[in-house]
């Protein structure tokens, strides 16, 4: 059999068996193949067209096939793009992403690898690159440190380091909750006004203001310069950091993270006052309004009244695991996740108890009997969300209001606004322990 061919077959042997990347690898280190790649750039005419380039050469024969593969950070697939061009011992590789019509955040991180065949039969496989989709089109300011990075544009300094410092307390009081480290940056990027926002997305609400990214690190959010914008990011940032920093210590592709557990550890991380959410949680429930904790696993659905409950729920929830396990058991149950575990198993992991009984313990903690809510006798099974994608927010922050009243400030719920009362109201916060 030709030697060649052979040798294609064992490349293909080893994909199959789950060792691609190295296998071509091995096949495709430049210094023993006659197939070399150089001169890798890119053009970024954000949001429109993102072009990547590449030499590829070989000394054996003509370059005949080329293949690119590109990947956005948190993706579970990987995108094959066929490369069109002349044969030749020498040949420029480009592939546009075409994107003035898919709504692609800023910042957005692509990870991409080229393998070009010639015809001899050599295949080699290129290092991995990666490109940030940055906005080139405005003159940024960047604040950052390893784990924040603040980007603004045509405002003062003072602007830029005022979300800064908001961003670092916000972190670093997190990093005592999660008690894990970052796998990646976090990206805070402000715009001034809706229409600078709009530019990049395919169609959005005008009642949005923001919207985090969290497979990417990334939230994105419009500061209007005549809007007091100081006291709605003290809220609204520590509240996005929490959904990204969430992400990233939870995230197995193999585990669903129950949908109500992430908004409560949101809303424990705010600097506001959570006592109006527990209180009307403990009445709704103890007046037979529960919503069981496994239904809001995925979502919170459609219903406004339900879907407002559901938040009193999520921080009820959370704040009884504080109170009983500590930020300890909170961190020891997101870690569950994070290594593989879901459902019954993360939670017996965590505190010794399935979800159904934790529910049972939650509703004693409330005051609330739990006969009121008899044990199915088989939990229902759950449903799972759609895979997310690189173009769909995993949430969404209303602006603030031109006129904002003292103390009164808004939290995205998903496309709804609810007001709540934030400075000189006393009651429950995580700063108050």
């Amino acid at each position: 059999m030709n030697k060649t061919i052979i040798k294609m077959i064992t490349v293909f042997m080893i994909l199959l068996m789950g060792g691609g990347q190295s296998a071509l690898a091995a096949e495709g280190m430049q210094g023993e193949s006659p197939i070399t790649f150089s001169g890798g750039q890119t053009e970024n005419h954000f949001p429109d067209e993102l072009t990547l380039k590449i030499t590829a050469e070989s000394s054996a024969g003509e370059i005949v096939s080329a293949t690119l593969y590109y990947y956005f950070r948190g993706s579970k697939s990987v995108t094959r793009q066929i490369v069109e061009f002349e044969p030749g011992a020498k040949v420029e590789l480009s592939f546009t992403y075409i994107t003035r019509k898919i709504t692609i955040p800023p910042s957005s991180l692509i990870n991409y690898y080229w393998e070009a065949s010639d015809s001899a039969g050599n295949l080699l496989r290129s290092e991995e690159y990666q490109v940030f989709y940055d906005d080139l089109r405005f003159d940024w300011n960047i604040l950052e440190d390893e784990n924040l990075a603040v980007w603004w544009h045509d405002r003062p300094q003072d602007f830029g380091e005022t979300v800064y410092t908001i961003a670092q307390q916000a972190f670093a009081e997190q990093h005592d909750v999660f008690q894990a480290e970052l796998d990646f940056q976090i990206r805070i990027i402000i715009y001034n006004n809706f229409d600078e926002f709009a530019t990049w997305h395919t169609y959005v609400d005008e009642f949005v203001g923001g919207e985090a990214y969290s497979d990417d690190g990334l939230t994105v959010q419009i500061v209007p310069e005549s809007t007091s914008y100081e006291h709605w990011l003290n809220d609204v940032i520590p509240h996005e950091i929490s959904h990204l920093y969430f992400y990233q210590v939870t995230y197995n592709p193999m585990v669903e993270v129950p949908h109500w557990l992430n908004e409560g550890v949101a809303q424990y991380n705010e600097n506001t006052d959570n006592s109006e959410s527990l209180r009307n949680a403990k009445v709704v429930i103890g007046n037979g309004g529960l919503i069981p904790l496994w239904s809001l696993t995925g979502g919170f659905g459609y219903d406004e009244t339900k879907f407002r409950f559901a938040y009193d729920e999520a921080i009820s929830a959370t704040v009884y695991i504080v109170e009983t396990y500590g930020e300890e058991g909170l961190a020891k149950l997101m870690a569950a996740y994070k290594n593989g575990k879901s459902g019954d198993a993360a939670f017996e992991h965590a505190f010794g108890r399935n979800i159904l009984e934790f529910q049972e313990d939650w509703l004693v903690w409330m005051g609330v009997s739990p006969s009121m809510y008899p044990t199915p006798t088989a939990q229902p099974a759950l449903v799972w969300p759609t895979a997310p994608s690189y173009s769909t927010p995993s949430s969404a922050t209303p602006p603030p209001t031109a006129q904002e009243s003292p103390g009164l400030f808004c939290l995205p719920l998903g496309g709804f606004i609810m007001a709540v009362m934030g400075v000189g109201v006393v009651g429950y916060s995580r700063k108050d322990r």
